[in-house]
């Protein structure tokens, strides 16, 4: 928006208001006032036919309106003289765009700055009733409206531009934990305005007002997620009134960079993979792990989950001592997201454990598929862990709970007894899967390292400085995640993997 108010027009404006007042802060006070009701005038306006009468017409009337808020009489005015036919101020901003493009400006003022001008220009409040509302004192309250001020114009006169604010960016948040955590990150993402402010956030610390004006949002909005997002911890406050990320987002040229790299690699890798499944597979089926007579796909599922998506000997670098306690409840882990739409799978689980032993509840998130009962909240209840393991040593649990797991395919009946239908974590298996890592490791080594050179590079120079220490970290944990997503895309889409949500596939027991 351009504007006629000039150096020159602000000169006259302030020698008209020193004309008026008794003080240099008065002045200053009703001079702003006025440019700011100018500028509020002619927003957007072309059909100004006069603009010294129109302008000095607006400066007589707010004048007028600023000595009526203080009950004083007003001096005489040295523009009285000259005769305007142009509408009132208040007039054209009630009948046209500029009144709401002055509010949004207001709007996009953070904290005090905001509040005092309300206060003071639509509450028509004296600096010193705003003084004894707010606990400050007059000389704040002017400092206030007067930098206030200056910060509408900068707005009105210099509006930010920002793709965000008619695209926003994608982002996907993930995690991978060590604790327990109590906070949920993913529910605080769901929305796309908090994940717009952490993106805005990221590369240096910003004000709510810094923000409110690269997302056109208005402040008081902003400042209502900066809390929610601090109080979880994925927000950190390095300097007064300014906000920072605390998670590693990936920008989004190198994740499809990454993701490209890694789809690559799987594409000349599924043959050898095939051949080592089958000559497991008869090792498989005597593990104890499911049946024997079980149906391979969950043999498939499993082997896919626990073996031949990276050279997994990297993994074993990461240790609890690396983790940061990122979220604000105090759990060690990871946080990260990325410039992207969500992949086709993903994976949750939080184990439960109960004196008989471990539920390791697994959720398979399919995108493309409607998603199924949720095995991580329906084992948050101990009793259906306990029952669980009654079934695995050949106890019937109370009918009413049996039931229930048969209903949601935890359990079944076969030849008129209660068998679990989830997964038994055994020596002989995890023997098994061990050799298995080791062999197609070695086949894995050179892409694996490749590409985990690329994730390190990247992380090293774009993770915020707070987080500089665990770059390893999270450099370790986004090819985990990266790598086992892309793999169960690959399989799936090749036809080794089926799904079906009704099936637990990678739930699993381990017994004490």
């Amino acid at each position: 928006m351009t504007t006629r108010i000039d150096e020159g027009w602000m000169r006259e404006f302030f020698a008209y208001a020193l004309s008026r007042t008794d003080n240099r802060a008065d002045a200053e006070e009703l001079a702003s006032e006025i440019i700011l009701r100018c500028l509020e005038a002619e927003a957007g306006r072309d059909d100004i036919r006069d603009p010294e009468h129109f302008f000095r017409g607006i400066a007589r009337n707010t004048a007028n309106s600023f000595f009526r808020r203080r009950s004083v009489p007003a001096p005489e005015d040295v523009f009285s003289n000259i005769p305007s036919n142009e509408p009132q101020p208040d007039e054209i901003a009630a009948s046209r765009e500029d009144a709401a493009e002055v509010r949004r400006t207001l709007a996009s003022l953070s904290g005090l700055y905001r509040d005092v001008l309300v206060d003071h220009y639509y509450r028509g409040q004296s600096v010193r009733e705003i003084a004894r509302r707010r606990e400050l004192s007059p000389d704040m309250v002017k400092y206030y409206l007067r930098a206030g001020r200056a910060k509408m114009k900068e707005s009105i006169m210099n509006p930010i531009p920002s793709t965000n604010t008619f695209a926003p960016t994608p982002f996907e948040l993930n995690g991978s934990f060590i604790d327990l955590n109590h906070i949920n990150p993913w529910k605080l993402t769901e929305r796309k305005l908090p994940c717009q402010i952490l993106l805005a956030a990221y590369e240096k610390p910003k004000s709510a007002e810094q923000i409110s004006a690269e997302l056109a949002t208005p402040a008081v909005y902003i400042e209502e997620e900066i809390a929610l997002l601090a109080d979880a911890g994925l927000l950190v406050s390095p300097a007064k009134n300014k906000y920072r990320a605390n998670l590693h987002i990936l920008p989004a040229d190198d994740f499809a960079a990454v993701t490209a790299r890694i789809r690559e690699l799987y594409r000349d890798y599924l043959p050898d993979y095939y051949e080592l499944f089958r000559r497991f597979l008869p090792r498989m089926r005597v593990s104890g792990l499911f049946r024997e007579d079980e149906d391979e796909a969950r043999f498939r599922w499993f082997f896919a989950s626990e073996a031949g998506e990276f050279d997994e000997r990297i993994y074993e670098r990461i240790a609890s001592a690396n983790c940061p306690r990122i979220l604000s409840d105090g759990s060690r882990g990871f946080v990260f997201a990325a410039e992207s739409e969500p992949l086709p799978w993903g994976f949750g689980t939080t184990p439960r454990t109960c004196p008989e032993g471990t539920v390791h509840p697994v959720d398979v998130y399919c995108r493309r598929q409607p998603a199924g009962l949720s095995a991580q909240s329906y084992f948050y209840e101990k009793k259906n862990c306990t029952a669980l393991f009654k079934i695995l040593r050949g106890e019937e649990p109370d009918p009413e709970t049996a039931a229930d797991l048969i209903a949601k395919n935890f359990a079944k009946r076969i030849d008129g007894g209660l068998a679990v239908n989830v997964a038994v974590r055994t020596e002989a298996w995890n023997a098994l899967v061990a050799e298995a890592k080791e062999i197609l490791s070695e086949r894995l080594a050179a892409p694996s390292a490749a590409i985990l050179e690329e994730v390190r590079t990247v992380t090293k120079h774009t993770i915020p400085p707070q987080l500089a220490e665990y770059a390893e970290g999270f450099t370790l944990t986004w090819c985990a995640m990266l790598a086992g997503c892309l793999f169960t895309e690959t399989l799936y889409d090749d036809g080794f993997l089926s799904y079906d949500p009704s099936v637990p596939y990678l739930t699993y027991l381990t017994e004490n």
